[in-house]
């Protein structure tokens, strides 16, 4: 964005001071040295950018204070996000006004120095700058590609946007309300006393009215917690061996009917699955697919953390449907290859967490729930607060902030972009209509019809416009699949974005376009001769 501003600002200088040649000739002749001519243009073009920087901080403010751009959501945004502004920022922005400034204005400057007096007093106000369409039409060239990153950067990012928000969590988010609760290690200090809590807890919150299952375990689903390695039966475990991972989660009997989490092979676990029983574990269809591919997993036995001692070796008794665990960006639900290797659950019966986080699946309003939830809560332990307690639907929104806030930045600046360009793109082309006046009214008076003069308007912009696609494409493919490496897995673009962001363009440089060619035809060939 920054480069696009810089090359905008360069190209309206540009033409601006080869419009102003006789002006500048006139200085020079009256004896204006070159620093003094670099220092007259730099001091315009620091203006423009303080201007412009006043501006956009205030816009940018007022944007984030009433605007609904990205923080529309702020509720469920992350806690360390914030988008307020201080005097940092403002410092920030003022340091790129001067660079853009410095970077934008040193070309016209440069070449307004090297002014050739004579030439320029000759030539009179139709005079250009040693030529300076060419600099200009270079720079909008490299808008336009520059402009083509960031329009299929916002295609793709708007795209992974919608596709994350209908994509399948593989649990069922409605209806349900969740809150977690931190056991005191004094109060609750071994796993029979964590245990006894967790039984009472499924109790008094299941004996709500409207509840129809509870959910009791050490972590809820699309909350991200307990990744931990694992080993199989014949895996080699040192210190130094690099084991998968895969996400960890103890949970009672009721935990898969309340999200509903299909059960695809084996049993649940139920009564005999308690303290001091064979340890078991149940794991999820791509966990199973991935640690005994081709085979049935049901039978199987797998440990977890096996580098921390003697970890007890679990037999699998059962394989449910996947379900995202963490963060959309880290593990996509629409690519296996981001889903951290699947789940594996345990009976929380057998490992009480000291952490413990419920979930209610309920009939009408959830959040109505939340005074009697602490209250029953509190009637089994007055010193333990309950936190996080929310709708399990606040949790699905939090997950997909990081693709929502890619899209809806990346579609500000790519508008941004577009503007820029055409802007840039006009400037050039205006100058470029004013300064051969003279060709167009010979042109004219020998009889060329108006539909000439306006094709080589149209062709001079259409070729920067088609030299900026041309290398602005590859850099795009380039450029989201670096995006769709680092940030945001899952994303895809399809010929559908390059199609729309070529059909954007062509449209932003038509109109552009328009004025300079309308001003062309305008041209009376008596009066352009005569002015010259």
């Amino acid at each position: 964005m920054l480069l696009i501003a810089c090359a905008n600002v360069a190209s309206l200088m540009l033409a601006r001071f080869s419009a102003r040649t006789r002006e500048l000739g006139v200085r020079a002749a009256l004896g204006a040295n070159r620093r003094s001519l670099i220092r007259q243009v730099l001091a315009e073009a620091f203006v423009v950018a303080a201007l412009a920087t006043a501006l956009g901080y205030l816009a940018a403010t007022l944007w984030v204070r009433h605007g609904d751009g990205s923080t529309a959501d702020a509720g469920n945004l992350p806690y360390w996000v914030d988008f307020g502004t201080d005097a940092r920022d403002l410092a920030f922005c003022a340091f790129v006004a001067f660079g853009s400034a410095l970077l934008a204005g040193l070309i016209p400057a440069l070449r307004s120095s090297r002014l050739d007096v004579q030439a320029s007093l000759r030539a009179g106000g139709a005079a250009s700058l040693g030529g300076g369409r060419g600099p200009g039409r270079f720079l909008v060239s490299a808008e336009v590609a520059l402009s083509v990153v960031l329009l299929v950067g916002a295609g793709v990012a708007i795209r992974s946007a919608v596709d994350a928000q209908h994509s399948e969590t593989g649990i069922r988010t409605e209806g349900v309300l969740t809150g977690r609760i931190a056991l005191f290690e004094a109060d609750y200090p071994d796993a029979e006393a964590r245990q006894a809590f967790a039984r009472e807890l499924e109790r008094t919150l299941g004996a709500l009215p409207g509840v129809e299952s509870t959910a009791v375990a050490s972590t809820l689903p699309l909350m991200g917690y307990e990744r931990q390695e694992y080993a199989k039966v014949g895996d080699t475990v040192d210190t130094d061996a690099r084991l998968p991972q895969a996400w960890s989660t103890r949970v009672n009997d009721g935990f898969f009917d309340t999200f509903g989490i299909a059960l695809r092979e084996g049993r649940r676990f139920d009564a005999r699955d308690r303290a001091g029983s064979t340890p078991v574990a149940i794991v999820s269809a791509a966990f199973a697919a991935r640690a005994w591919p081709g085979q049935s997993a049901v039978g199987q036995r797998v440990r977890l953390q096996p580098k921390e001692g003697e970890k007890p070796w679990m037999e699998v008794v059962g394989v449910v449907a996947d379900s995202l665990q963490s963060d959309y960006l880290q593990t996509s639900a629409t690519n296996p290859a981001h889903r951290g290797d699947g789940n594996v659950y345990r009976p929380l019966a057998q490992d009480p967490a000291a952490f413990v986080s419920f979930a209610l699946r309920t009939r009408g309003d959830v959040s109505a729930l939340g005074g009697s939830v602490r209250e029953t809560v509190r009637s089994i332990d007055a010193n333990l607060p309950v936190y996080w307690l929310r709708p399990m639907e606040e949790w699905r929104q939090r997950i997909f902030w990081g693709t929502d806030l890619l899209a809806r930045m990346f579609g500000a600046f790519a508008l941004f972009a577009v503007l820029l360009a055409a802007a840039g793109i006009y400037a050039v082309l205006a100058f470029d209509v004013s300064a051969r006046t003279r060709e167009i009214g010979v042109r004219r008076a020998l009889g060329a019809p108006a539909g000439s003069v306006l094709a080589m308007v149209l062709r001079r912009g259409g070729r920067q416009v088609a030299i900026g696609l041309a290398v602005g494409l590859p850099l795009a493919v380039a450029f989201t699949t670096m995006l769709a490496r680092m940030l945001m897995p899952g994303s895809r673009s399809d010929p559908s974005v390059y199609a729309a962001v070529t059909g954007v363009l062509a449209l932003a440089v038509l109109l552009a376009t328009w004025l300079p060619a309308r001003r062309a035809l305008r041209v009376d060939p008596m009066v352009a001769l005569r002015n010259e």
